[in-house]
């Protein structure tokens, strides 16, 4: 059985890459509220207002998606490492600018600084863009043709 080739995951990557961010400042009720229109064309985080952070953020994981490359000592290497890296440049980002987490707070998916809370920005913004991609994929005519159960 042929299929035809796969849809590019650029259209995922143009589709994540063309969200706006939104500081609102909304929490996470508020902002299952908003239309979903709205919500696929913004990217935000639960109670985070400030821009600098998620431009910051976003730019980040736009890179790691589009695997872009710089040149290091003369060698090419990934512009963005991955989660990790993610973690530790937010973190320092986020001190640095002052969001430290309410009192009581420390750790918590609250804390804007903690492993918790900056998994949770990486793993949804990456995972809502594969995910895109995958139902591009499925939403295929040719793959809708060879596999209509699927």
């Amino acid at each position: 059985m042929i299929t035809s080739a796969p849809i590019k995951f650029n259209d995922a990557i143009q589709k994540f890459g063309s969200r706006t961010p939104i500081g609102l400042g909304l929490d996470t009720k508020a902002w299952a509220k908003i239309p979903r229109a709205i919500r696929e064309r913004a990217f935000f985080s639960a109670k985070v207002t400030n821009l600098k952070f998620l431009n910051a953020a976003k730019s980040i994981i736009d890179d790691w998606l589009q695997q872009n490359t710089e040149i290091i000592d003369g060698e090419v290497t990934l512009k963005e490492a991955g989660r990790a890296d993610f973690i530790k440049r937010m973190r320092e980002f986020a001190i640095k600018e002052g969001m430290l987490p309410p009192p009581g707070k420390e750790g918590s998916i609250e804390d804007l600084t903690s492993e918790r809370r900056l998994k949770l920005i990486w793993d949804v913004n990456t995972r809502m863009a594969q995910d895109y991609a995958y139902w591009l994929q499925g939403m295929d005519p040719d793959v809708l043709a060879d596999f209509p159960a699927y």
